[in-house]
């Protein structure tokens, strides 16, 4: 009667072994393809993309810039224009390692994302200037919100905000380069802050235009049908002057001002008349001229900048934009 049983039992014991390996080895393939992964995602966060070199490893963007560049064109191309509710489909969800993708436009025109803070919570928003310019991002809405605005290539915070905006809204205006990935991090201002918001940006290109100017021949401006121009840089030498020309598609509130560290001077003309409308020093950041105004399409207006002493001297950019 034993040995009856004999081979049965060899039989189960054999399918148990196999089962028993099977199991341990598709663990094996589970754990080192979650390796991966977690690698990808951690070398992404860190501004190392996962192009994979004949031997199969990630490659950071110091050891291949054109394959850096290639994935980030086809990487704005994937999510430009393509929008659900506000927010890019697929492009994010709001952390740090997956960042909304905030597609920016060269003639100023970007959507407007909505956001909602919880309690202690944060949001992540990811830009990819197409060109050099400077880039404005702001929150809008009656949550008091706090900006933090990161270069995501080696996440060095650059500039942060509270209330730079309308209201307790965030504000900041910063030089980007083209390609390069930025991240805007939106909190409240407390931990207990909580509500909703709409982020915005806008973003200008900058031009360096280094043709002499005076009052006789001045630079031409011309603000575009969006209603914005480039932001144009410039140096100022001791006791000089920069003259502009601006030209505009319709009627509206005009606002000139300049940009940057140096402490500049700005007077704003009707150039047919050749009448001073009005003038300023520090009206704009830190120690920039700004100016705002009523004009008219049928006239044109000259911007001269100057510094406010004879002996100031430095890197400004000059920009306009029209709001009807």
């Amino acid at each position: 009667m034993k040995k009856k049983f004999t081979m049965p039992i060899v039989l189960s014991e054999a399918l148990i072994f196999t089962t028993l390996f099977t199991l341990v080895l598709s663990f094996m393939v589970f754990t080192t393809t979650l390796s991966n992964v977690r690698a990808e995602a951690r070398a992404a966060a860190e501004g190392r993309f996962a192009l994979a070199n004949s031997h199969g490893r990630p490659e950071r963007s110091s050891e291949a810039p054109e394959r850096r560049a290639s994935f980030l064109a086809s990487y704005v191309a994937t999510y430009k224009g393509v929008f659900s509710g506000g927010r890019p489909a697929g492009g994010g969800d709001g952390t740090w390692d997956n960042p909304i993708i905030f597609v920016l436009e060269t003639e100023a025109v970007s959507p407007r994302l909505p956001g909602t803070l919880r309690r202690g919570g944060e949001e992540f928003f990811l830009f990819i200037p197409p060109t050099d310019g400077r880039l404005t991002v702001e929150t809008t809405g009656s949550t008091d919100t706090f900006m933090h605005f990161i270069d995501g290539e080696n996440r060095a915070e650059l500039a942060s905000n509270d209330d730079g905006g309308a209201g307790r809204n965030a504000r900041i205006t910063q030089n980007v380069q083209a390609g390069r990935r930025y991240i805007a991090r939106i909190r409240g201002y407390s931990s207990s802050t909580t509500g909703n918001y709409t982020l915005q940006a806008a973003f200008v290109p900058i031009i360096t235009d280094t043709r002499s100017s005076d009052s006789d021949a001045p630079i031409p401006y011309e603000i575009g049908q969006s209603g914005t121009g480039p932001a144009v840089n410039r140096v100022l030498e001791r006791s000089g002057r920069h003259y502009f020309l601006i030209t505009l598609p319709a009627d509206g509130q005009l606002t000139v001002e300049t940009t940057g560290g140096t402490d500049t001077y700005l007077e704003f003309f009707d150039w047919e008349t050749g009448d001073l409308l009005a003038e300023n020093d520090d009206g704009g950041q830190g120690r920039n001229a700004r100016i705002s105004r009523q004009v008219s399409a049928s006239r044109q207006y000259i911007a001269m900048i100057r510094g406010f002493s004879n002996t100031t001297t430095g890197e400004f950019a000059f920009r306009a934009f029209l709001e009807n």
